[in-house]
C-alpha cells in the first residue's frame, strides 16, 4: 500500500507565494510601524523561523510520520478540506459549516443525516468540538491559500506572530536591554516556533496567550487604547476557552501577581502598598481553587474532585504498560514517580514533574530524532538555570523575584503550568508540545531574573567581565 499524501501539486505553487507574501507584507509593517533599530532586526527572524516551523510540521507529518495513521495537523486539514470543497458547491453551506454551533452528535444526525452524508462524512473533527475550533480557522485561510496544506500552514504561522509579537514587546518595556535575550526565549526556542506554528491548537492557543498577556498590559499598566484592547482580549480568551480552557484559568489567577503590584507602584504610597498587596496576594490565591472549579466545567477530567483521581489513572496505566509489555512498547513515555491519589503523594511527585516539563527528556531518554532535538533544548534550560543559580544562589533568585511583580508572575506561571502538564502528560512525545505557553515565560524569567540580580542585588558582580549574560 503506497504512502498517503496530504501534500499535492497546488502546495508547490501557492506555498512559495504565500510565503514570499508574507515576507514582503511584513516588510512593509517593520518599516512604517518600528522605529527602534535594535528591535526592528528580530522582527523578520523570528517570523522566518515560524514560517520554517510551519513547513517543518507539515514534511514531519508527511513524511516522518505516516499520515494514514492520522495525526491531528492532517485531521485538521482533512476537515477544513469538507469546508473548503463545500465553497465551490454552495458558499451557504461553507458559511454554515464555519459558524456551526455545537451540536451533539445523535441530534445533528436525527436532524441533518443527509446534509451530513453529502458535506461532512469526509470531516474527521467534525463531531470534536474543541478540535473543530481548530478547523473553523484553517476553513478561513483554506480560501486564500486554495486548500494548500503548505500555504495554509503558513498562514497560521504568519497571523499567529502577531501575538507573540506583541507578547515579544511586554517584555522588553520591563527590560529594554534584554531584547536579543528575550528574542531566544520567546521567538527563537525551537520547539516553541516549530509546535507552535502549524495547522495546530498550540499555534492558536500560544499566540492567544501571548496577545492576552500585551492586552492586560495595555489596559492595567499602559491604560492604552483601552476599548480596543478588550474586544481583542475577549476574542482571544474566547479562542482558548474553546480549545484548551486550562491554559486561561491558569494564567488568569497568577496575572494579579504581576498587575495589581504593578499597578498600585504606579498609583499608590509606599504605606498604602504595604497594606493592600497582602490583600492582593490572598485574592489571587482564593482564585485559584476558583478557577479549577470552573475550568471543570469545561473539562470533568480537570474539576477539583477529578484532578488527583485523573493523574492516578495516568500514571497506573503507564506502569501497566511497561510491566506487561517492556519499556520499548511504551515509546517515549516517562514515570515521576509513585502516585497513590493522595495529597501527599500529590507532593512528593510535584518536583519531578517540573523537572519532566523544563529538563527532560535527558539526552540518554532520546529514542527517535524528534526527541533528540527536545533533549537538547532541555539540556540548554539545564545549563541556563543551572548557572544563574552557582552565580547567585537561592538568595539572589529570591531576590530578584520578590522585588519584580512581572518576574515572579512570570515564572510563578512557568512552574505552576509546568508542573500541571508534567504532572497530567507522561509521554515526551505530547508533553513537548503541551509545555509550549510555559516555555517562554520560564526562560525569559531567568535572562530577567540575571539581569535584575546584576543591577540590584549584587553590585560587585558587575566589576567582572566575564559575567555577563548568555
Amino acid at each position: 500500500m503506497g504512502r498517503f499524501f496530504v501534500l499535492n501539486e497546488m502546495d508547490l505553487v501557492m506555498g512559495p507565494v504565500w510565503f514570499f507574501l508574507i515576507i514582503l507584507i511584513a516588510f512593509i509593517i517593520r518599516e512604517t510601524t518600528i522605529k527602534d533599530n535594535e528591535i526592528k532586526k528580530y522582527f523578520l527572524p523570528g517570523l522566518i523561523v515560524k514560517l520554517i516551523g510551519a513547513i517543518g510540521v507539515c514534511l514531519v507529518y508527511q513524511f516522518y510520520y505516516d499520515p494514514r495513521a492520522g495525526g491531528d495537523t492532517i485531521a485538521y486539514y482533512l476537515t477544513s478540506s469538507g469546508m473548503y470543497n463545500a465553497f465551490w458547491k454552495d458558499p451557504l453551506v461553507y458559511f454554515y459549516l464555519i459558524f456551526i454551533p455545537e451540536i451533539p452528535k445523535q441530534d445533528f444526525l436525527f436532524q441533518n443525516y443527509e446534509f451530513y452524508y453529502t458535506y461532512c462524512r469526509s470531516m474527521p473533527y467534525f463531531f470534536n468540538f474543541s478540535a473543530y475550533n481548530v478547523a473553523r480557522l484553517a476553513g478561513v485561510v483554506s480560501l486564500p491559500a486554495f486548500n494548500s496544506y503548505i500555504a495554509m500552514s503558513l498562514l497560521f504561522a504568519a497571523i499567529s506572530y502577531i501575538g507573540v509579537w506583541h507578547f515579544y514587546r511586554v517584555f522588553l518595556y520591563y527590560f529594554p536591554k534584554l531584547h536579543k535575550q528575550f528574542a531566544i526565549a520567546i521567538l527563537f526556542i525551537p520547539s516553541v516556533f516549530f509546535w507552535g506554528s502549524g495547522i495546530l491548537k498550540d499555534t492558536i492557543t500560544f499566540a492567544s496567550l501571548g496577545m492576552i498577556t500585551y492586552n492586560l498590559f495595555a489596559i492595567f499598566i499602559l491604560r492604552k487604547n483601552i476599548p480596543l484592547n478588550i474586544i481583542i482580549f475577549i476574542y482571544c480568551a474566547f479562542l482558548i476557552i474553546k480549545i484548551k480552557a486550562y491554559i486561561l484559568f491558569s494564567y488568569l489567577p497568577l496575572s494579579f501577581f504581576w498587575l495589581f503590584p504593578d499597578a498600585l507602584n504606579n498609583l499608590a504610597s509606599k504605606r498604602f502598598r504595604f497594606i493592600i498587596k497582602p490583600l492582593v496576594y490572598g485574592i489571587t490565591f482564593t482564585m485559584l481553587p476558583f478557577s479549577l472549579t470552573i475550568l471543570g466545567q469545561f473539562n470533568q477530567k480537570f474539576s477539583a474532585e477529578n484532578v488527583l483521581e485523573s493523574a492516578k489513572v495516568h500514571q497506573t496505566d503507564l506502569k501497566q504498560d511497561i510491566y506487561y509489555h517492556g519499556a520499548g512498547r511504551t515509546g517515549s513515555r516517562f514515570d515521576i514517580g509513585y502516585f497513590d491519589g493522595s495529597f501527599s503523594s500529590f507532593v512528593q511527585v510535584a518536583p519531578q514533574a517540573v523537572i519532566a516539563t523544563f529538563f527532560r527528556p535527558f539526552l540518554w531518554e532520546a529514542n527517535n530524532p524528534v526527541m533528540l532535538l527536545a533533549a537538547l533544548e532541555s539540556l540548554w534550560m539545564t545549563y541556563l538555570f543551572l548557572n544563574i543559580l552557582i552565580k547567585f544562589g537561592f538568595k539572589g533568585f529570591y531576590y530578584a523575584l520578590k522585588n519584580n511583580p512581572f518576574i515572579q508572575f512570570g515564572f510563578i506561571y512557568a512552574l505552576s503550568f509546568g508542573f500541571f502538564v508534567g504532572f497530567t502528560t507522561p509521554v515526551f512525545g505530547s508533553l513537548v508540545r503541551y509545555k509550549i505557553p510555559a516555555l517562554p515565560f520560564f526562560v525569559a524569567s531567568l535572562y530577567a531574573v540575571t539581569y535584575y540580580a546584576q543591577e540590584n542585588y549584587d553590585p560587585n558582580y558587575l566589576k567582572s567581565p566575564q559575567n555577563t549574560i548568555n
